[in-house]
This record gives structure tokens, C-alpha cells and sequence, in this order.
């Protein structure tokens, strides 16, 4: 019974704890010197040796805007699908790993004794060092709410979720969409713009997800949209 009754302890910290973030040691110094090697060998033409070319996204401010309030999973798939840019999908996937973790190296996440592995990276995710915040501003997002009349260009979901980063802007597949709209209604509403082009066989007064670029205003948010699906299922706004 005091067995049972620790383990019970011991499960409620580790929920209270919240998710496991960049900060919690998630890679080792071994990865990361992996990590460092393959950059020079197949990112550093493009990226350079300080790490600031093209664009300067792999450090600092222009990093963590790019992927904070994300998983390390959306980081391994993009960088998988698109680097080195040509000839992406050309390297391992343990050398992808490796990459990331020079990475967190580089903007300063601590090592830890456990190397960065793929069953754990859909868990991990990416914040500042005081924790989650406000998804960025003008980043692309997904909801999920009701959706209200559709005039011409534009239209509303109320009821609405908190926005999470996305990185596909295409509707979702059917797995997905099902788990969008398994969440609790929340309490946000959103503008949408640009709703004409991209809401094809969406029926207002329907459960809906949305997806697209946050502008957060001091009238009220928006969504410039890039998808809406709705499913069979009605609500009240």
C-alpha cells in the first residue's frame, strides 16, 4: 500500500511539473558533438561557420521566434523534409537528432544524460527560459470553434481555442482534424480574413478548425486564413 501510495506521489509531481521543455536537459554534450560535425560538413556552406548565414535563423532572437511554443518534433520534420537544401531527406535520421541538438548547444539549453531520441521529440517542447507564453505574433496557427456566417471575404470563429503553432497551412488530415476538434470549446473569438479562397465545403454554425497567420490586435485578434474544414457536427456560437 505505501508502495502504491508513492507511486501515486511520484505521478502527480511529474504532472504537476507541466511537459518537459528544452530546459530539462534533453540531449547529450556527446550529440551535440556529433551534432557539430555534421553541421560543418553539410550546413556550413550555406549557414556558415558562425551559424548567421542565410538569414541568421539558427541563433538567437530569429531562432526562438521561429520555434519557441513548438515541439522538437515540428523542428526534426522540417528540417528532415527541407535540408541541406539540395539534397533534403539525404542524411540519417540520427544525424538529423544530432543537428538539433548542436542547436539547442548553440542558443544555450543545457545537455543532459539522455540523447535526444525520436519517440521523445513530439513531447519536448520549445520555450524561453520563463516558460510557455503567447504563441508569436504573426506565426501560423490552428484553432478550433464554431464558425460564424461567411460575408464575403471574411467571417468569425467564436468559442475558440487558444491558438497553437502549426506548420502545415493545407486542411488537416482526418486524424488530425478529429483530434482538433476533441478539445474543450474555449472562450477566444477570432476575425477572419481571407476566408473566400480557403473555406471551400465549410458550413458556418459547424464546428470548424482554422488555420492560419495570427495578427493580434488591440480590437481583437485575427486569423488571415489558410484553411477551414467543418464537420458534420452544428453548435452555438
Amino acid at each position: 500500500m505505501k508502495k502504491f501510495a508513492f507511486l501515486l506521489l511520484c505521478a502527480s509531481a511529474a504532472h504537476a511539473a507541466g511537459p518537459k521543455t528544452v530546459w530539462d536537459g534533453v540531449y547529450t554534450a556527446g550529440q551535440a558533438e556529433r551534432g557539430q560535425t555534421a553541421y560543418t560538413a553539410e550546413c556550413s556552406r550555406c549557414h556558415g561557420e558562425d551559424h548567421r548565414g542565410s538569414g541568421n535563423v539558427l541563433v538567437g532572437d530569429k531562432f526562438m521566434q521561429q520555434w519557441r511554443e513548438d515541439n522538437l518534433h515540428s523542428m526534426y520534420t522540417i528540417l528532415r523534409n527541407t535540408m541541406p537544401r539540395n539534397a533534403p531527406r539525404s542524411l540519417a535520421e540520427g544525424t538529423y537528432l544530432d543537428i538539433i541538438a548542436y542547436m539547442l548547444k548553440l542558443n544555450g539549453f543545457p545537455a543532459g544524460a539522455r540523447e535526444l531520441a525520436p519517440p521523445d521529440i513530439a513531447d519536448i517542447l520549445l520555450v524561453g527560459k520563463n516558460g510557455p507564453s503567447a504563441v508569436p505574433d504573426f506565426s501560423l496557427v490552428t484553432v478550433s470553434g464554431c464558425l460564424g456566417p461567411i460575408t464575403g471575404d471574411t467571417s468569425l470563429v467564436s468559442a475558440a481555442t487558444e491558438p497553437v503553432r502549426s506548420r502545415q497551412p493545407e486542411k488537416s488530415t482526418a486524424e488530425e482534424f478529429t483530434t482538433a476538434l476533441a478539445k474543450s470549446a474555449g472562450t477566444r473569438k477570432f476575425s477572419l480574413m481571407g476566408v473566400a479562397y480557403n473555406s471551400a465545403g465549410a458550413v458556418p454554425g459547424h464546428r470548424a478548425e482554422v488555420k492560419g497567420f495570427l495578427i493580434r490586435l488591440p480590437e481583437g485578434d485575427k486569423l488571415n486564413v489558410t484553411s477551414v474544414q467543418t464537420s458534420p457536427a452544428s453548435c452555438t456560437p
